[in-house]
């Protein structure tokens, strides 16, 4: 008989997860998408999604709780139906996936604040200077005589600076990059 009353308790704490899932699934279902957010709405948002989660707690410890007693059945030699241990999994794959839909959800939300907050990105502009190249070859070392013990010293190789490509043909020619993103360089007049 006490069996029988666990079972009911059971199957009732079972039904009324159901309907928590299904609405917090509900939910999220009809967020509208992060990028498509109003810019003032974005601090509104994430609190009330942050809020969601936090609402979602009990719902955490509501199916738990009914993991334990699936347990607790099988350890006191309690037939339980497969399907209802199926069932039981589902439900709590389909709350973790409600967790973690929340989850990028405030991730995706404070990345886009971050993103507006950050300084905005200087845009260089490329401007014609006459190249300073180096008559040296890479790689060459040249020594260096110290004059107070007479020894020699290597120095590093020069570093060559870049060159760009505009600078390395004459007026009227350009060197140019193919648009396709390929290295190969091209000239045109």
């Amino acid at each position: 008989m006490k069996s029988v009353k666990r079972l009911a308790n059971f199957q009732s704490l079972f039904n009324d997860a159901v309907e928590q899932v299904r609405s917090a699934h509900t939910v999220t279902l009809r967020w509208t998408p992060v990028e498509s957010l109003d810019v003032d709405r974005l601090g509104t948002e994430l609190e009330q999604v942050q809020s969601f989660y936090e609402a979602c707690e009990p719902l955490t410890v509501l199916l738990n709780n009914l993991d334990r007693q699936l347990v607790q059945f099988r350890d006191s030699a309690v037939t339980i139906d497969p399907g209802v241990i199926t069932q039981q999994t589902a439900l709590r794959n389909d709350f973790d996936q409600v967790r973690l839909i929340t989850e990028s959800r405030i991730h995706a939300i404070n990345q886009t604040i971050a993103s507006l907050r950050a300084p905005p990105q200087r845009v260089s502009t490329l401007t014609r200077t006459p190249s300073h190249r180096q008559t040296q070859a890479p790689g060459v070392r040249t020594p260096i005589q110290d004059g107070a013990q007479g020894a020699v010293t290597i120095s590093p190789p020069l570093v060559k600076p870049t060159v760009p490509l505009s600078d390395s043909v004459s007026s009227p020619w350009e060197r140019c990059v193919h648009p396709s993103g390929t290295q190969v360089p091209y000239y045109r007049k």
